[in-house]
């Protein structure tokens, strides 16, 4: 893959990593990756991501100040080499029982959700693809509110949840990615509820950077294009913020710190189907 890794490189050039504080004044894994790049020449695109990953210093690894974007990246370097299928099964977690299942639908309100209009419906099989993939086919259940943000969303392990302005906002490939987003969110879930109580925000933006993960690794999985994830984010948070809906978003990680984990998995990732 080293013919891709000038290409690659630019692409860095323009986005660099968050910084955090040093001893002894302040670095990034993008300087220090870099630096490797100077000194080893043609390297894969593999090594590359690995010493931008092992570039993050000991005093990033807690506190307030820890950078969430290096340690989704730690997260995904730690993952299995070779296909994404692989990578995915590793880190599947069992999903949960019917009983499970009940009780977790029993704590939504009785009304709320509305019918799916033929256009919606059309949309909401289209999931079906990203669903099977994962084994939540006959888990998951869709449920479509009307409510005025553009909200997507998993409930418990077992609902997803999808506003009819999400449905109209976006189009069939974004509502994929943005879904398989929120799968990923079962994938890491005991971690969220552990990080909401402690009030550990740096935590809970790592996990969205590594649901963010996780859904690149399904999309490309499936032979689909991954950059979707992106414009789906976008689309919904310029519409919420338009809308004067955007309250959490310092609930999320940056938005920059985002688009660059996409395209750094697309680069490291994208030919591992």
């Amino acid at each position: 893959m080293g013919q891709r890794l000038a290409a690659f490189i630019a692409l860095l050039s323009t986005t660099a990593f968050p910084v955090w504080a040093l001893d002894q004044g302040r670095s990034t894994a993008h300087a220090v990756a870099m630096e490797y790049f100077a000194v080893h020449g043609d390297v894969s695109i593999d090594e590359f991501f690995h010493a931008s990953v092992m570039a993050i210093p000991a005093q990033a690894s807690s506190g307030p100040d820890r950078c969430p974007l290096a340690y989704a990246l730690r997260f995904f370097d730690g993952l299995p080499r070779g296909d994404v299928d692989t990578a995915l099964r590793a880190i599947r977690p069992h999903a949960v029982t019917a009983e499970e299942r009940r009780r977790i639908r029993a704590t939504l309100p009785a009304k709320g959700h509305v019918t799916p209009t033929p256009r919606e419906t059309v949309m909401l099989d289209a999931l079906r693809t990203v669903l099977v993939y994962h084994q939540r086919h006959d888990v998951f259940e869709i449920k479509v509110i009307d409510i005025p943000q553009a909200y997507v969303g998993l409930h418990g392990r077992a609902i997803l949840l999808i506003s009819r302005r999400a449905l109209r906002l976006l189009s069939v490939s974004e509502l994929q990615a943005v879904v398989a987003h929120e799968i990923a969110h079962d994938f890491f879930w005991g971690e969220f509820q552990l990080a909401l109580k402690n009030g550990d925000l740096p935590l809970r933006h790592q996990l969205e950077l590594q649901c963010d993960g996780v859904a690149v690794l399904t999309l490309i999985a499936l032979s689909m294009d991954a950059l979707h994830l992106n414009a789906a984010v976008l689309q919904l948070v310029r519409y919420n913020e338009m809308l004067g809906a955007s309250d959490d978003a310092a609930e999320y990680p940056a938005p920059s710190d985002r688009r660059l984990l996409v395209s750094i998995l697309v680069e490291s990732r994208g030919d591992r189907r």
